[in-house]
C-alpha cells in the first residue's frame, strides 16, 4: 500500500468518527447528521470541480486561494452556533472551497518550482 492509500484510509477513519459522533445525538439539542453533512460536501465538491477552473481564471490565483480558505473558516464557525441548516449550508460551501483549493494548488506549486 502506497502512502497515498494510507492517507485516504486515515482520512476516511477520521471522517467516519466525526460523522458517528454527530449523528448519534452527541450534543443535546442538536440533531444535525454528520453523514448528510459529508454527503452534501462531497456532492457539492464534485459539482464545483467543473466550475472551479473558470472561477480561478476570473479571480486569479491568490483570490481563489483566499475564497477557498474562507469557506473552511465559515464551516468551522458554524460550530459556534449549532444549527442543522447552517451546518448543511456550510457543508455545501466547503465543497466549493475544496474544489477551489484543489484547482489553485497545482499552478501555485508549478510557479514555485520554476522559481527554484
Amino acid at each position: 500500500m502506497c502512502h497515498q492509500d494510507g492517507f485516504l484510509l486515515l482520512q476516511t477513519v477520521i471522517i467516519e468518527n466525526a460523522a458517528d459522533s454527530s449523528s448519534e445525538g452527541y450534543i443535546e439539542g442538536f440533531d444535525g447528521n454528520g453523514y448528510i453533512s459529508l454527503a452534501i460536501a462531497y456532492v457539492s465538491g464534485t459539482i464545483c470541480d467543473w466550475l472551479a477552473p473558470s472561477t480561478r481564471a476570473l479571480l486569479g490565483l491568490k483570490l481563489t486561494f483566499a475564497l477557498g480558505a474562507l469557506t473552511y473558516a465559515f464551516f468551522i464557525s458554524t460550530f459556534y452556533t449549532l444549527s442543522k441548516e447552517l451546518l448543511y449550508a456550510a457543508s455545501a460551501s466547503i465543497g466549493l472551497g475544496s474544489a477551489l483549493l484543489r484547482v489553485s494548488q497545482v499552478p501555485s506549486f508549478s510557479l514555485k518550482c520554476d522559481q527554484g
